[in-house]
């Protein structure tokens, strides 16, 4: 949107660079029309993307901490839950973590990744992972630990991802808890969470 409205003032500033040329040379042909035509489908093209962003931002997902400041009892809406601060806080906490697991099958059906995603989270260490996985050949368990930087491969901030080789991966039942090194930040959530990912195919 940004981009839009730089593209709508460069057009006007185009149209009017077009009108000082046309007073100069005394013609409105050649490059004042050239101009002209290139202010035009700036400030159109700008106007356009500029509205249609303007319709799209309200259906974007937002982030969590944004979520919760509307309905917390410092924000602009309250809901039903406002006045228990007990619970704001553990919305709070929720949003903070910005935990999310998800789970891809490779491209071969040679392997599956488990990536976590957390704020939380500023090292692989923090990141406890177990899982179970049904293949093709047979089912094998990882027992419950923290992740390596050697078997963690990090393409984001805050994520970290496990890749896992086996033969046509079809269900992998996981569990993850992040627990921070700090004593004052308790682990999220607090027991571990036992997200399912079956693949199909």
């Amino acid at each position: 949107m940004i981009g839009a409205n730089v593209a709508t003032a460069a057009g006007y500033a185009l149209g009017g660079a077009s009108i000082i040329v046309a007073a100069l040379i005394g013609s409105t042909v050649g490059l004042p029309a050239t101009l002209a035509l290139a202010g035009m489908l700036l400030i159109t093209g700008g106007s356009g993307v500029s509205l249609l962003g303007s319709v799209l931002m309200p259906l974007l997902e937002h982030d969590p901490l944004e979520l919760w400041l509307l309905h917390s009892p410092w924000g602009r809406e309250k809901d039903k839950d406002s006045d228990n601060i007990d619970l704001q806080f553990a919305k709070y906490y929720k949003a903070l973590a910005g935990f999310k697991v998800d789970c891809f099958a490779g491209l071969l059906k040679d392997s599956f990744v488990l990536t976590v995603q957390s704020r939380l989270a500023r090292t692989p260490e923090e990141v406890w992972v177990g899982y179970t996985y049904v293949s093709g050949a047979g089912a094998f368990r990882r027992a419950f630990g923290p992740l390596i930087p050697s078997e963690c491969k990090s393409s984001e901030p805050n994520t970290y991802e496990l890749k896992v080789f086996c033969d046509n991966p079809r269900l992998v039942n996981a569990e993850v808890q992040i627990r921070p090194n700090s004593e004052d930040i308790p682990p999220y959530p607090e027991k571990p969470d036992t997200p399912s990912f079956p693949f199909k195919g």
